[in-house]
């Protein structure tokens, strides 16, 4: 398997499953929690301070404050993590050192502020930045900020009830997210979509330069796409190429003018090509720039149109809306 989607896998797991996290917080005990508790306040404390001093614009003081509230988030990893940890025993060096190896080893991934702040977190006394051209003290306090955001994250350890409850919003949501997608899937595999377009098309005759296939090519512009002859029952014929279970058609006869032509029109379907049921007749002139709608709901693959006396058959176009059988 690729390492890539291997790794990605994983992360996706915990995100659902958050293993990892109850691992940890089920092999904490009562003092680890109270040291760690005790830590993560005073971060808190500190990262506050911090934000209030870069909003009044007096960076080198916040830039202590975000290393002492980097050096007390860590502590709070390490406490929950390592039931030996002492902070008075690490210095600043061992203590980032070890953060950033049981975090990796743990899959955490650093992000890239946290790796450049680490040398500065890393240092046994804060500098307060006096020393920086502001433009760099700035810089560095941005990264602190969105340092603390990750350290912070993973400093917390959420109770076992918790973590269950997370764990069920999740998958719950996941579930709620499938479902959606299966629903759109489904509704899309049984939306009808005009299965005439630029299908072959044949005609009793054709006059004025028309075509028979324009009366399938999903344009309603020219108005005649198709004119047959003057004849006796001048008729159009779809092959829709293989059988449809279709649900209805919309027909668009010429809306420039002469709205008796083409009536009375039936609308036929045939399985064969040879024998065809009238599933819809239309005797009434067809109003200025409509339709006429059919509705179907059968199984055919030919679809007929056909002018029931002497007059002519003329169409703009025909939608037939339908689903594979299959």
């Amino acid at each position: 398997m690729n390492p890539s989607f291997s790794s990605s896998l994983s992360r996706l797991r915990e995100f659902f499953l958050l293993e990892r996290r109850q691992r940890e917080t089920a092999s904490e005990t009562p003092a680890q929690r109270v040291q760690a508790h005790a830590h993560f306040e005073q971060a808190e404390q500190r990262l506050k301070a911090a934000r209030v001093l870069v909003d009044a614009s007096l960076v080198p003081l916040a830039l202590e404050q975000f290393w002492l509230a980097g050096v007390a988030l860590a502590a709070t990893y390490l406490s929950r993590t390592s039931p030996d940890f002492e902070l008075s025993k690490r210095s600043r060096a061992e203590i980032f050192d070890e953060l950033s190896s049981r975090a990796k080893t743990a899959g955490h991934q650093a992000p890239a502020a946290f790796v450049r702040s680490v040398p500065y977190l890393s240092q046994a006394e804060g500098d307060p930045g006096a020393t920086l051209p502001a433009a760099e003290a700035k810089a560095r306090a941005n990264d602190l900020d969105a340092a603390s955001y990750w350290l912070t994250e993973l400093a917390k350890q959420q109770p076992t009830a918790d973590l269950r409850r997370t764990r069920s919003a999740r998958l719950l949501a996941l579930l709620a997210t499938l479902a959606g997608v299966f629903a759109m899937y489904l509704i899309w595999k049984s939306w009808p979509v005009n299965v005439a377009l630029h299908k072959h098309a044949t005609a009793s005759s054709l006059a004025y330069g028309t075509t028979a296939d324009r009366a399938v090519n999903g344009s309603l512009w020219p108005s005649a796409d198709f004119h047959s002859d003057l004849e006796n029952s001048p008729f159009l014929v779809i092959d829709l190429g293989e059988s449809y279970r279709l649900s209805n058609a919309e027909v668009w006869p010429r809306i420039d003018c002469c709205p008796e032509h083409s009536l009375p029109l039936e609308f036929q379907i045939s399985e064969d090509g040879k024998t065809y049921t009238t599933v819809a007749r239309r005797d009434e002139p067809f109003a200025p720039h409509g339709s006429w709608g059919v509705t179907i709901d059968k199984t055919a693959r030919y679809v007929r149109l056909q002018t029931m006396k002497r007059n002519y058959l003329v169409l703009n176009e025909v939608f037939v809306f339908g689903r594979p059988v299959n």
